[in-house]
Formats: structure tokens, sequence, C-alpha cells
């Protein structure tokens, strides 16, 4: 798994090199679309099976959710494009105030994620004065991908009947979701995503309960601002 987050690392780092010698002359192909470099950051939330209110921090640990992601973007002309990131962020949760009290769990999730996701635009704006600003500065797109999700997980040590417990996993997850972007330059652009992580796993928070219990696979959601610079 580390050697395929290295790689992927790598590959987010070489590849707006290559498409900047390509946009710059070095390579003959012909440039389509553009390229930019895309971080954002912003408040997380796991849907596991833990129990108590999502905006609690852990009796394990008092750092509060958060995802932070860098990547990089191509458009094409026809609107459509891809996303390629990687993903940090950290999860927390208990069964504090809830049914489960009794069980008394609690965690703090460690999330590493490399994924490509496919987006589609809509671009609009603009009018009498684009001569001063970007032509069509407000973007709209949505998007949905794939790719690989490692989870390192602290929770402190108990036993329940018939539960499971991990310190660490890996699974495929499905990211999607929708964003809007405003052209503050022809360069720079700020905007916000709202997404969700369909995590082809029920561990991501350390645990699985007894079958018929559990709530199924986890759901990662988050609400990010992102800024983006045009290669």
């Amino acid at each position: 798994m580390k050697k395929i987050l290295l790689f992927s690392l790598l590959s987010l780092l070489v590849l707006p090199s290559l498409n900047a010698q390509r946009r710059n002359g070095l390579i003959g192909r012909r440039s389509t679309g553009d390229y930019s470099i895309i971080f954002s950051a912003g408040p997380g939330f796991l849907y596991g099976d833990t129990q108590g209110s999502i905006f609690n921090t852990s009796n394990y640990s008092s750092v509060h959710n958060y995802d932070i992601s860098l990547g990089f973007r191509q458009r094409f002309k026809n609107n459509f494009g891809y996303k390629a990131s990687i993903n940090f962020g950290n999860q927390v949760g208990d069964d504090v105030g809830s049914k489960m009290i009794t069980r008394g769990y609690s965690f703090e999730s460690q999330i590493i994620e490399a994924s490509v996701s496919a987006e589609y635009m809509i671009k609009f704006g603009g009018g009498r004065y684009r001569r001063y600003r970007s032509s069509e500065p407000n973007i709209i797109y949505g998007f949905l991908g794939a790719g690989v999700l490692n989870s390192s997980i602290n929770h402190a040590p108990i036993t329940y009947p018939g539960t499971e417990f991990v310190s660490k996993d890996t699974a495929p997850v499905i990211p999607f979701g929708v964003g809007y972007q405003y052209k503050i330059t022809d360069d720079f652009s700020l905007g916000a995503e709202i997404g969700w992580k369909y995590v082809i796993s029920d561990l991501v928070d350390g645990i699985k309960p007894a079958s018929g219990t559990s709530k199924s696979n986890d759901v990662l959601a988050g609400l990010s601002v992102t800024v983006s610079y045009k290669l």
C-alpha cells in the first residue's frame, strides 16, 4: 500500500512538470485544455459504527475531524476533465451519549487516500466587464472517481461480543460530489466543494459490529475550500 501511495504522489509531482514543458513548446504535441494544481482543506466526517455525535471528539483523541488534499487537474475544451489527488485526513468518534455507551468504543483514524476522478463543468458569467477580468469566471462542476484508501486506527483496547477490531485497513473508495470555482484572475481560482467517499469496507473506524448490527460500509463526507493555480 505504501508503494502505491508513493507512486501516486510522485505522479502528481511529475505530471504538472511534463505538461508545463508541453505548454512551453518543449514537447511538439499541441496542448488541449488547461492544467492546474489544486489545494483544498476543510472539515470531514466519518459515518461509521460509533453511535455518538459526529461533532464529538474522541475519548481517545482531542484532535478534531479534518481533510486536506493536493491534486493535479486537466480540463478539456469540451467541459470534461479529470483530477488526480492525494488526500490526508484525521477522523475521530466515540459512543458517548448513545445507546451503545456501554460498549464505550472510541477511535482516531488517520487516513491517506489516492484517487482519480472524472469531472464535468458548466461555465457561466462574464458579461459587459469581461474585458477587465476572466471571461466566464464562474464554474460549477460534478465529479465521480475511484481510488484506494488506507486508514491507521488507534482505539482503546476493548472487547465486545461478536465485534471485530483492527488497527489498519486498506480498501477501494468511490469519491463523488459537486463544487464551485470562481476565477479571481486567469491563473488563480477560489472555490468550495462538498463531497462524499463511499468506502468498500466497514473497518475505516477500526470496528465491525456483529452481523446484523453494522451500518454497512463506511462513508466519509466533507466540505472544503479550494485554491487552484493554472499552470
